[in-house]
């Protein structure tokens, strides 16, 4: 798990004003995708609704084209022709007056999907029909009928087998499902000479049109243009999403770097101020400090040689390792306030930790802690780009605290790898691990969980890491122990030739 700062008041406002900004931008695009899909409907609509008008009208001038054709042939070719004879009718039967008008008829409906035809007289008699037992009948003529004779205008109505919009919904109709009934009032020349001759009374024409398939094309493509505009509405919706969450990524990884520069700001204007503070009292401090270290040490080892007084010598010996733990503090306030000048060059960074671990050797020992290193296979070393004498002091703290937190009896494991290109060193041990407040706040700067620490351990490792581009994560293993982690740039040995470590 990585380290992970808190954010200060300002860090915390930013983020709530960037949450609000994006919240407002998927508030707007939501309503957006309601605006595009109710127009994209209401567009279908319109333009399905005018292809259905111009079909139906299309239907309807078709069917007034077949009535007008119908009717001058039933003038030229029956009505003439029978007042000139003398064939009498008889409603009843299909007598040999019927077959001229059939054979107009069927010439003139030829290919036009015609159901039914039907001829009625002046008084809603039925004087022609395809069907025989309809003949003579006055009680089945439509209301369109009676409205015909009275306006004398010709009367198109389609009469559809569903209801109002579920109309909508019949994809695959049966045939007959939609049909174009049209009823025509016959010319006044048919009605005169069919009142002189022996034939059918001729007054109004009714005959229905099977436009079935060509409503339900109209149907399907009404549908078409809904599905292609709730889809591209979807996808407009779908490239916007995918703007505002690229977006949404780019601000907040510049609010993220945003917050890394005011930390670094903030950790760079404390060191500065520590470090005037310091620098003040540090001569003030060590000057005196050293004198009663140094006296300390002459009267302990003056009083030892004598051995009369083991009082006197267990308070010097009190005094030397304060002021000695004391000068210590001192020191580990200045490296972190006023950290030293990088002078980088290649350094093996085996050698460096073996160098550390012997001057480690005797404590480790003396609490039976193990090491153990997983290098990986080179025989010219791991090299890494840096300043030898803070890695060295970097990787002889870490060392020292797993050390220390395991008191006796453990374990500390050593492990080198190279990923992307760069040195991954993590050191970790057996002991109780980090606590929870330790992974979120242990490399600050004094914060300590040790009653005599000072809480400029970890903070010094980061700062070094960081000093030599790069990182460091803090972490608890799966089966136990802390864990450090640095990565560091990875160095050509033959760039520089490094010193040798002592």
């Amino acid at each position: 798990m990585a380290h992970r700062r808190r954010g200060d008041p300002v860090t915390n406002e930013t983020k709530e004003n960037n949450g609000f900004s994006m919240g407002i931008i998927r508030f707007l695009s939501w309503i957006s995708l309601v605006l595009i899909l109710v127009c994209n409907i209401v567009l279908s609509a319109l333009i399905t609704n005018h292809a259905r008008e111009l079909l139906l009208q299309k239907q309807k001038d078709f069917g007034t084209l077949l009535a007008q054709s119908a009717d001058y042939q039933i003038h030229r070719r029956y009505s003439i022709p029978l007042t000139m004879g003398s064939r009498p009718l008889q409603l009843s039967d299909r007598t040999p007056s019927f077959e001229p008008l059939e054979q107009v008829l069927s010439s003139v409906f030829q290919g036009a999907k015609i159901d039914s035809t039907r001829i009625f007289s002046w008084d809603s008699t039925v004087t022609y029909s395809t069907f025989a037992s309809e003949l003579g009948k006055r009680n089945i003529a439509s209301p369109a009928v009676e409205r015909v004779r009275n306006a004398e205008e010709p009367d198109l109505e389609v009469i559809s087998a569903f209801s109002g919009w579920k109309s909508l919904f019949a994809l695959s109709p049966e045939p007959g499902a939609f049909i174009l009934r049209v009823t025509y009032p016959l010319s006044t020349q048919n009605r005169l000479l069919s009142f002189e001759g022996d034939g059918p009374k001729l007054d109004i024409l009714e005959f229905s049109q099977d436009i079935t398939e060509d409503y339900t094309a109209i149907i399907r493509f009404q549908w078409s243009i809904l599905a292609l505009a709730v889809i591209s509405s979807l996808i407009l919706f779908a490239l916007l999403q995918l703007f505002i969450r690229r977006t949404e990524k780019v601000l907040s990884a510049r609010v993220q770097e945003k917050e890394r520069l005011e930390r670094e700001l903030h950790q760079s204007e404390k060191l500065a101020s520590m470090g005037r503070v310091v620098s003040s009292i540090a001569h003030e401090i060590r000057n005196p400090l050293g004198i009663i270290r140094s006296t300390a040490e002459h009267l302990l080892r003056r009083n030892e040689k004598s051995g009369t007084d083991k009082t006197s010598s267990a308070l010097l010996g009190a005094i030397y390792d304060e002021s000695c733990r004391l000068s210590t503090t001192i020191t580990d306030f200045l490296d972190y306030a006023r950290p030293k000048k990088l002078v980088p060059q290649p350094v093996d960074l085996p050698a460096l930790l073996n160098q550390a671990l012997v001057f480690l050797g005797n404590s480790l020992e003396k609490n039976n802690i193990k090491v153990r290193e997983e290098l990986p296979p080179h025989s010219d070393g791991v090299w890494v780009m840096g300043d030898k004498d803070l890695l060295y002091r970097a990787v002889y703290n870490i060392l020292a605290n797993a050390g220390q937190a395991m008191e006796h009896d453990g374990e500390i494991r050593i492990e080198i790898s190279e990923i992307d290109g760069k040195i991954q060193l993590c050191i970790s041990d057996s002991g109780p691990g980090f606590s929870e407040e330790a992974l979120l706040r242990g490399l600050d700067p004094f914060f300590t969980t040790k009653e005599d620490g000072t809480g400029l351990g970890l903070a010094i490792v980061q700062s070094i890491i960081l000093s030599h581009e790069g990182e460091i994560f803090i972490s608890n293993r799966s089966a136990g122990g802390a864990m450090v982690c640095l990565t560091l740039p990875k160095a050509d040995p033959q760039e520089n030739k490094p010193s040798p470590v002592e």
